[in-house]
């Protein structure tokens, strides 16, 4: 990627990157440069498995499932992001969508349905 696309100059190209680490020791030096969010409870992060996820404006898909059976929590560190949640299949007739913004600094989390 170029340096100006990486910058998200004006007439370039979005971008939204993903990747996971599934090594123990890559998850501990990880876990080093954040703290876990306290609503979390002890067992949330005794898997090696560990996802960034990071981009300029826009959507980073239109439509993402998260079929996993750990909590996950999404920290907001620069910019705002528009979270669109729409129901899991068990309750897709009686839940409702729901829409919500994060700004910087806040984090929000989620549990699977699974």
């Amino acid at each position: 990627m170029s340096e100006s696309r990486a910058n998200l100059e004006p007439g370039e190209k979005p971008w939204y990157v993903g990747w996971s680490n599934c090594n123990e020791n890559s998850g501990k030096v990880l876990q080093q440069y954040y703290s876990k969010p306290y609503f979390l409870g002890n067992n949330s992060e005794d898997i090696a498995l560990s996802w960034i996820f990071m981009g300029g404006p826009g959507f980073g898909a239109q439509m993402h499932v998260d079929n996993v059976h750990y909590p996950s929590w999404q920290a907001q560190l620069k910019g705002k992001k528009l979270w669109r949640l729409a129901p899991p299949p068990e309750c897709y007739l009686s839940c409702h969508k729901m829409e919500v913004i994060v700004e910087p600094g806040e984090i929000s989390k989620s549990h699977s349905m699974v």
